[in-house]
């Protein structure tokens, strides 16, 4: 029988379902460890998962093909995933919608009339759902700038 190789398991840091992420506050937590908790990820995974979850269906679709035409075509959608990722209150969502909608790469006609990016409603819908103190007040989405969705 083969024996299993430990050392793939060893460096990898723990799941944040233990209680090492129980032991903080929900103030204290960033929207990548409630995620992560959330949906079982391993930190590693956040990012990809998330980039993933929220693109346009069109954008999901033609994401092999836009890469091949610019290897960076979703240079400002991951950036802006690891950016929220380390959200921990409205004030910094409100703020990276923002920084997001006016980055310099989401000029792009083809991200904005034909949806090639990721979608900022999806990305509020997630945070509400793991951010229970967002979901209080106001039905309209934090910062959520006009992008035509």
């Amino acid at each position: 029988m083969p024996r299993k190789d430990r050392r793939l398991v060893r460096d990898e840091e723990p799941f944040h379902g233990t209680e090492t992420a129980h032991a903080l506050s929900d103030t204290d937590r960033s929207l990548s460890d409630r995620i992560c908790e959330k949906l079982g990820l391993h930190p590693n995974q956040f990012e990809n998962e998330i980039f993933q979850r929220c693109l346009y269906g069109k954008a999901r679709v033609l994401r092999p093909l836009l890469q091949i035409y610019n290897h960076n075509f979703f240079e400002a959608d991951r950036d802006f995933v690891r950016r929220i990722g380390k959200i921990r209150r409205r004030e910094e969502l409100t703020r990276e919608l923002d920084e997001f909608y006016y980055h310099p790469k989401n000029g792009n006609w083809l991200r904005r009339r034909f949806k090639l990016r990721i979608s900022c409603r999806k990305v509020v819908a997630l945070v509400k759902d793991v951010m229970p103190e967002l979901r209080a007040g106001s039905s309209a989405p934090y910062g959520l700038p006009p992008m035509g969705e």
